[in-house]
């Protein structure tokens, strides 16, 4: 997954928000609640993915910035 499935998931999330706002025929709320749900695990899932790759940048930067003070020093 990346950014661009992330917006898409939140859009179809907010989607089905309208639905469910808006819905008066329960089974069609229900079922939007139901893939809603999907939706949200799915951006859940999404984050941590997002989350552990900024976490890995961050520690190549700091790697980085370590190697350029050794250099700098030398």
């Amino acid at each position: 997954m990346d950014v661009f499935s992330g917006i898409t998931l939140t859009k179809q999330a907010y989607d089905l928000l309208k639905v469910i706002k808006d819905g008066r025929d329960q089974a069609l709320v229900k079922q939007a609640a139901g893939e809603l749900y999907e939706k949200i695990t799915e951006l859940q899932m999404l984050n941590a993915e997002l989350a552990a790759s900024f976490a890995v940048e961050q520690e190549k930067v700091k790697q980085a910035e370590g190697e350029l003070a050794k250099l700098k020093a030398f």
